[in-house]
């Protein structure tokens, strides 16, 4: 197993509620929250790629963007 870091974090009432609701038999709460900053962390990762090409090619073409939808759509994924 993964080592591991226990800290305190406040959450904000109603987001706590709403992520233990999705909490199931499977897993804990805290692979919940784990998954999440996982998840979070990767969204940030793209944003970056996204703003570092854009930076050394000029913006991303619309035809581009639309292909990526229709690949994305194809695999399930948009």
């Amino acid at each position: 197993m993964a080592s591991v870091v226990k800290r305190t974090i406040s959450v904000p009432a109603d987001v706590f509620a709403a992520v233990e609701a999705e909490v199931t038999n499977q897993e804990s709460l805290s692979t919940l929250f784990s998954e999440g900053a996982r998840l979070l962390l990767r969204q940030r990762a793209g944003a970056r790629a996204i703003a570092t090409y854009e930076s050394e090619h000029g913006p991303i073409s619309q035809d581009a963007l639309d292909e990526a939808d229709r690949l994305l759509d194809e695999a399930g994924l948009g």
